[in-house]
């Protein structure tokens, strides 16, 4: 019986995994990179010099994807960008695989099993959240990992749920910066979710234990703020932090120049979306609420993700409601554990309502503007142009024998095309630090991003000599002119071997 168990989870991954990286070939075929995977794979590119210290890696934004996709890349035939992707496809099997084996204990049929799988699967909320990026299939993951705790501590009540579900916490905040709005919605929440029997004995003992290691590591985060950047809310205002999600670039998005700071539109637009993309959620708590269980616990799941959207968008955090929207499909795949087995009419009604959510997930994404959704909806239709200024940029610096000064967090597809940084000189090294301004004087040549790129308010060599892009500095002349990037070589220099550094 056990080797029966051990062959169905193996299955079930080995399936899952297949349909995931068949959808993840294909985007890839069709030149999609992931902007977060590139960010980190250009700071693993930076671990190549000798100066690249921890700070510079992880302090300003959740560390876990980073030091995962870190540790896997070292070993060998994996150290590349699509290590990211190998990854996100594996997280996902792992998620699914797990919720599989639960459907399997709650009766359900190799069948229905299928259909259930490949219809959220199949929703572009799943997909998008799996295969864009090692963070968000992080994020989904987790906050799967945090429903089913809570779905757990509903039909358990005992204090292991609870501390699943406060590990659960303080590990989301330590893989996505989103995880900051949840612990805000979770809080009133837990008077609603935790069960009466432990809310009558001790309501402070379960707000201690559900939210002391978040907190913990929001102190801890701010200690390490404190002692490498001398602020201890670094991570949460610095340009480059991503605690502050799309705050700087916020103008440039039409969801935040529509909703940004409206509190009562927003929620019922949010409240809308998901309905719109989750109504198999909202059907299944209708039709059991007369389970305590379910009225209990199920339409607070299912608001948290829209409740958080609301404090993002009003925060001017969010490029789009998608952003935490996504993580209604997680909503779903725990409350259906926590239902009775569904059968025959019931069954069928559900997997139609999947089958509308689906469309209006679809529809919700075709909707949308921003470049982070934008670039991943067009690749499954098409092949992308790709980045040619970064990548142009990129050649040109590989064929250039000087030392070059450039931003990695403005240039980090820069750096991710040239492959290496040999010649480079980053802002984080400390020479750049000490010297200042007067590292201008020595090193070859610079490059510096145009003003008006959303990625500027991270270029720190922009940033430091004010209006150097459209001015130049003196002893320099313009070598390279893209309308994008600018490289301004020293009227002196002379080519030097290729080193790296």
């Amino acid at each position: 019986m056990q080797n029966r168990k051990s062959h169905r989870v193996l299955e079930s991954f080995i399936l899952v995994t297949a349909l995931f990286a068949v959808v993840m070939i294909w985007l890839l075929s069709h030149n999609y990179h992931s902007e977060y995977s590139l960010r980190v794979w250009a700071k693993i590119i930076a671990f190549g010099s000798n100066d690249f210290r921890l700070e510079d890696a992880g302090i300003l934004f959740p560390y876990i994807p980073f030091y995962l996709f870190w540790g896997v890349a070292r070993i060998p035939g994996l150290h590349t960008e699509y290590t990211s992707y190998l990854l996100s496809v594996f997280i996902a099997a792992a998620v699914f695989t797990h919720w599989n084996s639960f459907l399997v204990k709650k009766g359900y049929e190799i069948r229905q099993r299928l259909l259930l799988i490949a219809l959220v699967i199949s929703h572009p909320f799943a997909l998008w959240g799996m295969t864009s990026g090692l963070n968000n299939a992080l994020t989904l993951a987790i906050f799967y990992l945090f429903c089913f705790g809570i779905v757990r501590l509903v039909l358990l009540r005992d204090v292991h749920s609870i501390l699943f579900l406060s590990a659960s916490l303080a590990a989301f905040f330590m893989i996505d910066d989103r995880s900051i709005y949840i612990a805000i919605v979770m809080f009133p929440f837990i008077p609603l979710v935790a069960p009466e029997r432990m809310l009558k004995e001790s309501l402070a003992s379960v707000y201690v234990i559900l939210l002391m290691p978040f907190v913990f590591a929001f102190l801890s985060w701010m200690y390490l703020n404190w002692m490498f950047h001398n602020d201890v809310f670094m991570f949460m205002h610095a340009p480059e932090a991503m605690y502050n999600g799309v705050w700087q670039n916020s103008d440039q998005y039409s969801w935040l120049n529509q909703w940004g700071g409206e509190w009562i539109a927003t929620i019922g637009y949010s409240l809308w979306l998901s309905l719109l993309a989750a109504p198999a959620t909202v059907w299944m708590i209708w039709r059991n609420r007369r389970h305590y269980r379910v009225l209990h616990t199920a339409p607070k799941l299912f608001l948290m993700p829209a409740v958080a959207t609301v404090i993002g968008t009003v925060g001017f955090a969010l490029f789009h409601a998608v952003d935490i929207l996504y993580m209604e499909i997680a909503v779903f795949m725990a409350a259906l554990l926590l239902l009775p087995k569904l059968h025959g009419k019931s069954m069928n009604i559900l997997l139609a309502l999947l089958l509308v959510g689906n469309l209006g997930g679809w529809w919700i994404m075709h909707s949308s503007d921003a470049p982070q959704i934008n670039s991943w909806r067009n690749a499954m239709l098409h092949s992308l142009n790709g980045s040619t200024s970064d990548e142009n940029l990129a050649k040109f610096l590989n064929a250039q024998p000087y030392s070059t000064l450039i931003d990695e967090r403005a240039g980090f597809r820069v750096i991710a095309s040239k492959g290496n940084v040999d010649n480079l000189i980053l802002p984080f090294r400390l020479e750049v630090k000490i010297l200042d301004k007067y590292f201008l004087d020595t090193v070859d040549q610079f490059a510096t991003l145009n003003p008006r790129h959303r990625r500027s308010v991270v270029d720190a060599v922009g940033k430091r000599f004010e209006g150097i892009y459209w001015g130049g500095h003196a002893g320099y002349h313009l070598v390279y002119d893209d309308q994008q990037w600018r490289v301004y070589r020293r009227n002196d220099s002379k080519p030097m071997a290729a080193v790296k550094k």
